[in-house]
C-alpha cells in the first residue's frame, strides 16, 4: 500500500510503502491492521495524507483512480451534513458523504448508491476529505465556499433520497443530484477534453 502524506509544518509531500501481497485484495489482515494503525497516526500528527479511491460509489465526483487528501478532524464538533469523509468498515476504508446524525452516529452513503451505510461512531471516522484530485492534477478544494455549499445541498438530496418512502420518490433528488454534480464538474471535464 502506497501511502502518501503531506506535512503542513514543512510544507512538503513525502510517500512510503507498506509491504503488503502483491495482489489487490489479497493483503493479509496484519498487514492491513497495521496500514490502518499507520494511517491515523499519521493523521493525528497533523498530516494530510492521499488515499487512492478504488470503487465507483462517488461517481461522478470521485472517480475509481483518483487521489483524495484527508485530515483528521473532531468528528463530534466538525463534521456537517456533506461532508466526505475516510473512515474505517471492517477492514476497509470507505470515502463516503456524510448525510445526517443518527444519534451519536452519523449516516453516510455514496453519491451512486441506492442504499445507506450501517451508522458510523466517532472511532471509525479516519478524516475528512479536504481536496480531490483530478485526472490534469488539479485539486477541487472541498473546504471552499462554494464547494462548502454543493456538498451541503448534495448531503441534503441524499437524505431526501434515504428518506423516500417509495423507489419512485427517489429518483427526483437522484437526477437533481446528477445535474449539479454534472454542472460543477463541467469546466473540469471540458478541460480535459481540450488537453
Amino acid at each position: 500500500m502506497q501511502l502518501v502524506w503531506y506535512n503542513t509544518e514543512a510544507m512538503e509531500t513525502r510517500s512510503e510503502t507498506i509491504s503488503h501481497s502483491d495482489k489487490p485484495g489479497l493483503t493479509s489482515n496484519g498487514n492491513q491492521r497495521l496500514a490502518h494503525r499507520v494511517v491515523r497516526r499519521m493523521l493525528a500528527s497533523g498530516r494530510q495524507l492521499r488515499l487512492q479511491v478504488d470503487g465507483p460509489s462517488m461517481l461522478p465526483l470521485i472517480t475509481p483512480g483518483r487521489s483524495v487528501w484527508v485530515e483528521q478532524i473532531e468528528p463530534s464538533t466538525l463534521l456537517r451534513r456533506g461532508d466526505i469523509i475516510a473512515m474505517q468498515q471492517g477492514e476497509q476504508i470507505i470515502i463516503h458523504r456524510v448525510i445526517g446524525v443518527h444519534g451519536t452516529r452519523w449516516l453516510t452513503r455514496g453519491d451512486d448508491r441506492w442504499s445507506t451505510d450501517p451508522p458510523v461512531s466517532a472511532d471509525a471516522v479516519l478524516g475528512r476529505v479536504v481536496s480531490i484530485e483530478q485526472a490534469n492534477g488539479e485539486r477541487l478544494m472541498m473546504l471552499h465556499p462554494h464547494w462548502r455549499l454543493m456538498n451541503w445541498g448534495l448531503g441534503w438530496l441524499n437524505w431526501c433520497e434515504h428518506q423516500a418512502p417509495v423507489a419512485l420518490f427517489a429518483w427526483f433528488p437522484r437526477l437533481l443530484k446528477r445535474g449539479l454534480l454534472q454542472g460543477m464538474l463541467w469546466p473540469y471535464q471540458q478541460e480535459r477534453r481540450e488537453a
